[in-house]
């Protein structure tokens, strides 16, 4: 382990209101997923739009920040290509 680097700091955001509220309290890093390939779908107050996480890229980068967007679920072979989209 290198001593040198310190550690990153990610933080969840369910909402762009969220993902803008970890990145102004010092997060290094945000993660979030999108409203289909998620294990959250029932939430559908939760999760981010495509235009919501073009926001959230944007604002993360415009503030040097990094941005993760997690697939949390399975996929069926039949469901890839709107995955690719």
């Amino acid at each position: 382990m290198r001593l040198d680097r310190k550690p990153e700091l990610l933080a969840p955001a369910g909402t762009l209101e969220a993902a803008e509220a970890v990145i102004d309290a010092g997060a290094d890093a945000v993660y979030l997923g999108g409203k289909a390939f998620n294990m959250r779908m029932h939430r559908s107050s939760y999760n981010l739009s495509d235009d919501e996480a073009a926001d959230a890229i944007r604002l993360a980068h415009d503030r040097g920040r990094k941005i993760y967007f997690v697939l949390n679920s399975l996929v069926y072979d039949s469901e890839l290509p709107e995955l690719r989209k």
